[in-house]
Protein backbone atom coordinates (compact mmCIF):
# COMPACT_ATOMS: atom_id res chain seq x y z
CA UNK A 1 0.00 0.00 0.00
CA UNK A 2 1.16 3.55 -0.79
CA UNK A 3 1.69 5.74 2.18
CA UNK A 4 -0.70 8.57 2.78
CA UNK A 5 -0.34 11.30 0.97
CA UNK A 6 2.17 10.00 -1.79
CA UNK A 7 1.22 10.07 -5.59
CA UNK A 8 0.73 7.01 -7.81
CA UNK A 9 3.80 6.00 -9.31
CA UNK A 10 4.03 6.12 -12.80
CA UNK A 11 6.39 3.64 -14.59
CA UNK A 12 8.28 4.42 -17.67
CA UNK A 13 9.14 1.67 -19.41
CA UNK A 14 11.18 2.52 -22.58
CA UNK A 15 11.67 0.62 -25.94
CA UNK A 16 14.08 -1.89 -27.68
CA UNK A 17 17.69 -0.60 -27.47
CA UNK A 18 16.75 2.41 -25.08
CA UNK A 19 17.02 2.72 -21.11
CA UNK A 20 15.23 5.15 -18.63
CA UNK A 21 17.13 8.48 -19.87
CA UNK A 22 15.12 8.08 -23.03
CA UNK A 23 12.45 10.09 -20.95
CA UNK A 24 14.97 12.60 -19.69
CA UNK A 25 13.19 15.76 -19.51
CA UNK A 26 9.68 14.88 -20.55
CA UNK A 27 8.79 15.95 -17.29
CA UNK A 28 10.71 17.87 -14.96
CA UNK A 29 10.45 18.11 -10.77
CA UNK A 30 9.48 15.00 -8.88
CA UNK A 31 5.56 15.44 -9.79
CA UNK A 32 4.37 14.24 -13.34
CA UNK A 33 1.22 14.35 -14.94
CA UNK A 34 -2.27 14.10 -12.65
CA UNK A 35 0.49 14.11 -9.36
CA UNK A 36 1.81 11.13 -10.58
CA UNK A 37 5.15 10.27 -9.72
CA UNK A 38 7.19 9.58 -12.45
CA UNK A 39 9.49 6.58 -12.59
CA UNK A 40 11.26 5.34 -15.41
CA UNK A 41 12.79 1.49 -16.02
CA UNK A 42 15.82 0.06 -16.92
CA UNK A 43 14.51 -3.22 -18.31
CA UNK A 44 17.30 -5.94 -17.73
CA UNK A 45 20.66 -5.46 -19.73
CA UNK A 46 20.09 -1.67 -20.07
CA UNK A 47 21.32 1.21 -17.89
CA UNK A 48 23.27 -1.00 -15.66
CA UNK A 49 20.82 -3.25 -14.47
CA UNK A 50 22.10 -6.87 -14.81
CA UNK A 51 21.11 -9.65 -17.16
CA UNK A 52 18.32 -12.09 -15.66
CA UNK A 53 20.25 -15.33 -14.92
CA UNK A 54 18.03 -17.28 -16.60
CA UNK A 55 16.01 -17.01 -19.88
CA UNK A 56 15.52 -13.54 -21.43
CA UNK A 57 11.76 -13.41 -22.69
CA UNK A 58 8.83 -11.10 -22.12
CA UNK A 59 7.69 -12.41 -18.99
CA UNK A 60 11.34 -11.36 -18.18
CA UNK A 61 10.67 -7.64 -19.05
CA UNK A 62 7.05 -7.87 -17.30
CA UNK A 63 8.74 -9.33 -14.13
CA UNK A 64 11.23 -5.83 -14.11
CA UNK A 65 8.53 -4.00 -14.28
CA UNK A 66 6.49 -5.50 -11.35
CA UNK A 67 9.25 -5.31 -9.50
CA UNK A 68 9.28 -1.62 -9.15
CA UNK A 69 6.12 -1.06 -8.72
CA UNK A 70 4.44 -0.99 -5.20
CA UNK A 71 0.79 0.93 -4.46
CA UNK A 72 -1.72 2.20 -7.05
CA UNK A 73 0.47 3.15 -10.30
CA UNK A 74 -0.30 3.94 -13.63
CA UNK A 75 1.73 2.08 -16.40
CA UNK A 76 3.43 3.77 -19.28
CA UNK A 77 5.28 1.33 -22.06
CA UNK A 78 6.53 2.29 -24.99
CA UNK A 79 6.92 0.04 -28.37
CA UNK A 80 8.42 -3.05 -26.89
CA UNK A 81 7.66 -1.43 -23.45
CA UNK A 82 4.29 -1.47 -24.08
CA UNK A 83 4.24 -5.27 -24.92
CA UNK A 84 5.66 -5.55 -21.26
CA UNK A 85 3.20 -3.59 -19.91
CA UNK A 86 0.29 -5.34 -21.79
CA UNK A 87 1.44 -8.50 -20.21
CA UNK A 88 2.11 -7.10 -16.72
CA UNK A 89 -1.82 -6.15 -17.01
CA UNK A 90 -2.68 -9.22 -18.36
CA UNK A 91 -0.93 -10.94 -15.38
CA UNK A 92 -2.07 -8.49 -12.54
CA UNK A 93 -5.91 -8.85 -13.85
CA UNK A 94 -6.08 -12.49 -13.79
CA UNK A 95 -4.88 -12.83 -10.61
CA UNK A 96 -7.75 -10.86 -9.25
CA UNK A 97 -10.54 -8.17 -9.91
CA UNK A 98 -8.65 -4.75 -8.77
CA UNK A 99 -4.81 -6.45 -10.50
CA UNK A 100 -3.61 -7.25 -7.26
CA UNK A 101 -1.77 -10.30 -6.04
CA UNK A 102 1.33 -11.09 -3.77
CA UNK A 103 3.40 -11.67 -6.85
CA UNK A 104 2.52 -7.77 -8.11
CA UNK A 105 1.55 -5.66 -4.99
CA UNK A 106 0.56 -2.91 -6.90
CA UNK A 107 -3.49 -1.80 -7.94
CA UNK A 108 -3.26 -1.09 -11.35
CA UNK A 109 -4.76 2.21 -12.09
CA UNK A 110 -3.94 2.41 -16.25
CA UNK A 111 -2.60 2.08 -18.68
CA UNK A 112 -0.68 4.56 -21.35
CA UNK A 113 0.57 2.56 -24.57
CA UNK A 114 2.72 4.38 -27.25
CA UNK A 115 3.66 3.76 -30.56
CA UNK A 116 1.96 0.11 -29.46
CA UNK A 117 1.13 -2.86 -30.88
CA UNK A 118 0.00 -6.38 -29.57
CA UNK A 119 1.98 -8.36 -32.25
CA UNK A 120 4.92 -6.56 -34.03
CA UNK A 121 5.50 -8.95 -37.82
CA UNK A 122 2.67 -9.67 -40.31
CA UNK A 123 0.87 -12.86 -39.62
CA UNK A 124 -2.34 -14.79 -40.26
CA UNK A 125 -5.43 -11.93 -39.67
CA UNK A 126 -3.11 -8.96 -39.22
CA UNK A 127 -1.84 -7.13 -41.90
CA UNK A 128 -0.40 -4.19 -39.33
CA UNK A 129 3.17 -4.94 -38.79
CA UNK A 130 6.52 -5.18 -40.49
CA UNK A 131 7.94 -8.19 -42.45
CA UNK A 132 9.06 -11.48 -40.58
CA UNK A 133 12.40 -10.85 -43.11
CA UNK A 134 12.83 -7.25 -42.54
CA UNK A 135 13.31 -8.03 -38.56
CA UNK A 136 16.03 -10.99 -39.20
CA UNK A 137 17.62 -8.83 -42.27
CA UNK A 138 17.95 -6.21 -39.02
CA UNK A 139 19.07 -8.63 -36.72
CA UNK A 140 21.79 -9.79 -38.94
CA UNK A 141 22.99 -6.07 -39.45
CA UNK A 142 22.92 -5.84 -36.05
CA UNK A 143 25.73 -8.38 -35.80
CA UNK A 144 27.42 -7.54 -38.71
CA UNK A 145 28.00 -4.06 -38.04
CA UNK A 146 25.83 -2.83 -34.92
CA UNK A 147 26.81 0.86 -35.09
CA UNK A 148 25.83 1.60 -39.02
CA UNK A 149 22.47 -0.43 -37.87
CA UNK A 150 21.99 1.14 -34.69
CA UNK A 151 22.33 4.60 -36.86
CA UNK A 152 19.40 3.44 -38.83
CA UNK A 153 17.50 2.16 -36.50
CA UNK A 154 17.46 5.62 -34.76
CA UNK A 155 16.41 7.72 -38.56
CA UNK A 156 13.63 5.08 -38.85
CA UNK A 157 11.92 6.52 -35.36
CA UNK A 158 11.94 9.88 -36.40
CA UNK A 159 10.21 9.05 -39.94
CA UNK A 160 7.02 10.88 -40.15
CA UNK A 161 8.37 13.59 -37.65
CA UNK A 162 7.48 17.24 -38.79
CA UNK A 163 10.98 18.05 -37.90
CA UNK A 164 12.74 14.56 -38.42
CA UNK A 165 16.53 16.86 -37.95
CA UNK A 166 15.58 18.43 -34.77
CA UNK A 167 13.71 14.73 -33.60
CA UNK A 168 17.31 12.37 -34.55
CA UNK A 169 19.38 15.10 -33.19
CA UNK A 170 17.44 15.02 -30.02
CA UNK A 171 17.00 11.28 -30.25
CA UNK A 172 21.13 11.25 -30.70
CA UNK A 173 21.72 12.84 -27.64
CA UNK A 174 19.54 11.13 -25.14
CA UNK A 175 21.17 7.68 -27.02
CA UNK A 176 24.85 8.78 -26.75
CA UNK A 177 24.13 9.92 -22.97
CA UNK A 178 22.90 6.31 -21.94
CA UNK A 179 25.02 3.19 -20.96
CA UNK A 180 24.92 1.03 -24.02
CA UNK A 181 22.59 -2.20 -23.40
CA UNK A 182 23.70 -5.66 -23.42
CA UNK A 183 23.92 -7.47 -26.94
CA UNK A 184 22.10 -10.28 -25.05
CA UNK A 185 19.26 -7.93 -24.08
CA UNK A 186 18.85 -6.48 -27.58
CA UNK A 187 19.29 -10.13 -29.10
CA UNK A 188 16.85 -10.93 -26.39
CA UNK A 189 14.09 -8.02 -27.48
CA UNK A 190 14.33 -8.94 -31.03
CA UNK A 191 13.37 -11.84 -30.52
CA UNK A 192 10.36 -11.01 -28.16
CA UNK A 193 9.11 -8.93 -31.12
CA UNK A 194 9.61 -12.02 -33.52
CA UNK A 195 7.86 -14.70 -30.99
CA UNK A 196 4.79 -12.33 -29.15
CA UNK A 197 1.49 -12.33 -30.33
CA UNK A 198 -0.65 -10.77 -27.08
CA UNK A 199 -3.83 -10.51 -29.24
CA UNK A 200 -5.77 -13.57 -28.00
CA UNK A 201 -5.43 -11.67 -24.34
CA UNK A 202 -6.50 -8.21 -25.30
CA UNK A 203 -10.24 -8.68 -24.58
CA UNK A 204 -9.38 -9.37 -20.99
CA UNK A 205 -7.13 -6.43 -20.25
CA UNK A 206 -10.22 -4.23 -18.97
CA UNK A 207 -8.53 -1.28 -16.89
CA UNK A 208 -8.66 1.73 -18.84
CA UNK A 209 -6.19 2.59 -21.63
CA UNK A 210 -4.75 5.48 -23.52
CA UNK A 211 -3.35 4.27 -26.65
CA UNK A 212 -0.95 6.99 -28.17
CA UNK A 213 0.59 6.87 -31.75
CA UNK A 214 2.04 8.86 -34.26
CA UNK A 215 0.32 9.37 -37.90
CA UNK A 216 3.58 8.85 -39.74
CA UNK A 217 5.06 5.68 -37.58
CA UNK A 218 7.37 4.11 -39.95
CA UNK A 219 8.17 1.28 -36.84
CA UNK A 220 4.61 -0.05 -35.96
CA UNK A 221 2.28 1.08 -38.88
CA UNK A 222 -0.91 3.57 -36.74
CA UNK A 223 -3.62 0.71 -37.87
CA UNK A 224 -1.92 -1.22 -35.19
CA UNK A 225 -2.54 1.29 -32.46
CA UNK A 226 -6.12 1.33 -33.68
CA UNK A 227 -6.65 -1.91 -33.85
CA UNK A 228 -4.78 -2.55 -30.28
CA UNK A 229 -7.60 0.44 -28.93
CA UNK A 230 -10.54 -1.09 -30.63
CA UNK A 231 -9.46 -5.06 -29.01
CA UNK A 232 -8.84 -3.57 -25.46
CA UNK A 233 -12.33 -3.27 -23.56
CA UNK A 234 -11.99 0.21 -22.31
CA UNK A 235 -8.65 2.08 -24.41
CA UNK A 236 -9.00 5.49 -26.43
CA UNK A 237 -7.04 6.15 -29.28
CA UNK A 238 -5.00 9.30 -29.67
CA UNK A 239 -3.50 9.85 -32.84
CA UNK A 240 -0.77 12.44 -33.07
CA UNK A 241 -0.24 14.06 -36.32
CA UNK A 242 3.32 15.38 -37.78
CA UNK A 243 5.05 12.58 -35.52
CA UNK A 244 6.51 9.20 -35.72
CA UNK A 245 7.62 6.41 -33.82
CA UNK A 246 9.06 8.86 -31.04
CA UNK A 247 6.02 10.95 -30.47
CA UNK A 248 7.14 11.98 -26.71
CA UNK A 249 9.57 13.51 -28.72
CA UNK A 250 8.00 15.06 -32.15
CA UNK A 251 4.87 16.54 -30.07
CA UNK A 252 6.45 16.61 -26.17
CA UNK A 253 3.48 19.44 -25.25
CA UNK A 254 0.36 17.60 -26.71
CA UNK A 255 2.15 13.90 -25.66
CA UNK A 256 2.34 15.09 -22.09
CA UNK A 257 -1.09 16.61 -21.79
CA UNK A 258 -2.94 13.79 -23.02
CA UNK A 259 -1.00 11.96 -20.46
CA UNK A 260 -1.93 14.25 -17.55
CA UNK A 261 -5.45 14.12 -18.62
CA UNK A 262 -5.45 10.59 -18.63
CA UNK A 263 -4.13 10.62 -15.46
CA UNK A 264 -6.11 13.06 -13.69
CA UNK A 265 -9.64 11.52 -14.74
CA UNK A 266 -8.33 8.13 -12.91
Amino acid sequence: MKAPGTPPMLLLVPGWGFDGSIWHGLWDGPSGPGACRPVPLDPPGYGGTPLPSGPYHLGTLAEACAAALKGPAFLLGWSLGALAVLELARRLLAAGPRGTASDFPCELLGLILVSATPRFLTGPRWPHGQAPSLLADFARALQQDPAAARRRFLALQVRGCHDPRSALRQLQALDASSTPPHPSALAAGLEILRATDLRPALADITCPALVIHGEGDAVVPPAAGAALAAALPRARLLTLPAAGHVPFLARPQAFRQAVEAFCHAR
